[in-house]
């Protein structure tokens, strides 16, 4: 919004700003062109996760064995974890053993990027909830965010678009209240990690209809008790 890119605090004004003065890229880019778009809205996503602080891969003197740095002058294709199809953005993984200290909410300018196939971000401090403009990414196949403090309501809206969606992992989150219905119908669906949540209610059906190709065996886990369930039993 204007107001965001107005107001020195936030990412959004942090990424205008170094795309437009201080992005060494070469030669410079044409403003509003496809590539200084993309520059600024990953440099909004590298402020608002706290880029300053990752644990490597972050601007200027961190080490960074694998890619080239956020906000480096290289392209942004080839930035640590980041992976691109025709030129956008397809791909943010930074979720190693120990993860990357990511931390903060997801900007809804990630929602740009509709060829994003591979979310990973494992291992991290990512709050809030998923964004509901997550449904236009409908190439997703990988949505993995295991232990991060990621909370409810999952947008309707958000899951709808998730029709090639293979994997989501969310265990050892903040989801609380009753089992999200629409995660019982996504398509494409292979694998569900859920465990380690505070799910309470009535466990859902799942519809082998709905969910062809979710895989025979689902854990569902809490720190009480951890279940091995046959799919059949939960039809």
């Amino acid at each position: 919004t204007k107001e965001q890119l107005l107001d020195k605090n936030t990412p959004q004004w942090k990424a205008s700003n170094w795309v437009a003065n201080e992005d060494s890229i070469s030669p410079p880019l044409d403003i509003g062109s496809q590539k200084y778009i993309q520059r600024y809205i990953m440099a909004v996503l590298y402020y608002a996760m706290d880029g300053p602080n990752w644990i490597t891969c972050s601007e200027g003197g961190s080490v960074c064995n694998n890619g080239s740095p956020w906000l480096s002058e290289d392209d942004e294709c080839d930035w640590f974890g980041s992976d691109c199809v025709n030129g956008e953005l397809s791909q943010v993984s930074q979720g190693g053993f120990q993860g990357n200290n990511i931390f903060g909410t997801f900007p809804e300018e990630i929602c740009y990027f509709t060829e994003m196939s591979t979310i990973n971000l494992n291992n991290n401090k990512v709050q809030g909830t998923i964004p509901s403009c997550f449904g236009r990414f409908s190439k997703l196949e990988l949505l993995a965010l295991t232990s991060n403090s990621i909370d409810l309501p999952f947008p309707d809206e958000a899951v709808e678009g998730w029709t090639n969606l293979k994997i989501l992992l969310l265990a050892q989150n903040l989801l609380e209240g009753p089992f999200p219905q629409s995660l019982t119908k996504l398509p494409a669906l292979e694998e569900l990690g859920i465990d380690f949540n505070s799910l309470t209610g009535t466990f859902p059906a799942f519809n082998r209809d709905d969910t062809p190709k979710l895989g025979e065996y689902l854990w569902f886990c809490s720190v009480e008790i951890c279940l091995k369930c046959p799919f059949n039993a939960v039809l």
